[in-house]
């Protein structure tokens, strides 16, 4: 993967999700912190990166729908201009040297917050 095709911008937060916790637990931990991103004033120099390695393969949830729904309600339920979309990249199957890549391109990490 060619780090110009991320879109990374001058502050960049990587978030690994507990993909394992309860969908509804998932939904509000990532809406929280979509929620900020999106009414963060320097919103158009943010990427929330989420790492999604760790996601169930026989599991039902679909990370990118997730993410989807949740952009999608937050702009419903506070009446966004869409011209203030968040950009979200979020990394699946990424191998140790395309980390090692991405790493120095990553400001902030955070963890699960519930679970």
């Amino acid at each position: 993967m060619d780090l110009t095709t991320l879109n990374l911008k001058p502050l960049n937060l990587l978030i690994f999700p507990d993909w394992n916790q309860p969908e509804e637990s998932l939904y509000l931990e990532l809406e929280l912190i979509i929620r900020n991103l999106v009414n963060h004033p320097d919103r158009d120099f943010l990427t929330l990166v989420i790492d999604g390695s760790e996601t169930l393969e026989e599991s039902e949830l679909d990370a990118s729908i997730i993410i989807s729904a949740i952009v999608l309600n937050l702009f419903m339920e506070e009446d966004l201009d869409t011209s203030c979309e968040p950009e979200i990249i979020l990394l699946e199957n990424f191998n140790q040297s395309q980390w090692l890549d991405i790493l120095p391109y990553i400001q902030y990490r955070t963890v699960a917050l519930y679970g």
